[in-house]
């Protein structure tokens, strides 16, 4: 789950189009007031949950008002995740509900929802925002649908498992999104592998001239670090905190590499070992072939989930901009 700086209807009205071009395959929106705070509540309970559950391929979003030490950079779609958001501080709890209110209000009226109908979900396919599907939750809480939000979520990725995965792979290998919390534990296995055959090769490599010269650390524990870093390609820190308290700095491939510049040239490394250019073609071919979600999943959540178009006059506000082709949401706060 995301939280957003700017409304849904910014969202919808300038944004849609951006979004629906990369990997997101629907938009998931919350719908409720200070009226409906034990419906907030729980949102924010589950948040964390949502995050994984809703995956790489579903934009579920709340709203919170942008902090005042955040600047978003011009032409940059104003979006920061929200992975750590639940458990909100008691002191920002007033902002979040605020806000949550202006927005339910806002988007109900664009999307032509009845008041009485709130709290609700609200499901659209960013590629088709005239269609959406609308789950009333009534006097009860996000939690009594859970059970069942879970199940369309998994079955969806299930169903779609081979083209996500290697969706989700290719773009792990050609936007250094190796760390990635979304990715599927097929995804991962892959990343590490060429790690393992690709990276740590080169940076085992360029330790070597240390290893064989009189040098006043430890030998064996840089070589046991770095055998321990075939096993967990991923966790980089046991080197990372061994370079930096030797003071430890290496060349490779005609670039030194220090502690602080290691995880961001870990990812630039397999790219820069990877057929990049051959995945970026195959990448954009995936995009092409990656799933629908179909709106009629919600039903099986509950059968008097509505599925409705939004009326043209709705439709005249939304504003389509292509200038920017894809977009890639990275889902960690404010993220390294």
């Amino acid at each position: 789950m995301i939280i957003s700086y700017v409304t849904g209807v910014e969202i919808i009205k300038e944004h849609a189009e951006q979004i629906s071009n990369g990997q997101i395959k629907v938009l998931l929106f919350f719908l409720g007031s200070v009226h409906d705070e034990r419906f907030l509540e729980s949102v924010n309970k589950l948040a964390k949950d949502i995050d994984n559950i809703t995956g790489p391929h579903c934009l579920a979003v709340a709203f919170m008002p942008p902090p005042e030490e955040i600047r978003i950079p011009v032409g940059v779609l104003p979006f920061v995740s929200c992975g750590e958001f639940g458990d909100i501080d008691i002191d920002k709890w007033p902002q979040f509900v605020e806000e949550m209110t202006n927005n339910t209000y806002e988007l109900a009226r664009f999307f032509e929802i009845p008041y009485d109908k709130l709290p609700c979900l609200v499901f659209c396919d960013p590629k088709e925002i005239t269609e959406i599907a609308i789950l009333r939750i009534r006097d009860r809480t996000l939690s009594d649908v859970y059970d069942t939000l879970r199940h369309i979520f998994s079955d969806w990725y299930s169903e779609n498992k081979m083209i996500l995965d290697e969706y989700d792979y290719l773009l792990s290998v050609t936007e250094y999104s190796l760390f990635r919390r979304s990715t599927s534990p097929r995804v991962k296995l892959m990343v590490e592998e060429q790690l393992r055959k690709k990276v740590i090769p080169l940076i085992e490599g360029s330790f070597g001239f240390l290893l064989n010269e009189d040098a006043d650390f430890d030998k064996q524990k840089l070589k046991q670090i770095i055998k321990r870093l075939y096993r967990q390609p991923k966790n980089i820190k046991p080197l990372q905190d061994f370079m930096r308290l030797n003071n430890l700095t290496i060349n490779l491939n005609d670039q030194k590499l220090t502690w602080d510049s290691l995880p961001r040239m870990y990812g630039k490394l397999l790219e820069n070992n990877s057929s990049v250019e051959e995945a970026t073609k195959r990448l954009f071919d995936c995009v092409e072939k990656l799933p629908d979600f179909p709106l009629d999943r919600v039903k099986r959540i509950n059968r008097a989930a509505e599925i409705k178009r939004i009326g043209s006059n709705a439709m005249k506000l939304v504003t389509v901009k292509t200038e920017i082709s894809t977009i890639s949401i990275v889902r960690k706060i404010f993220g390294l």
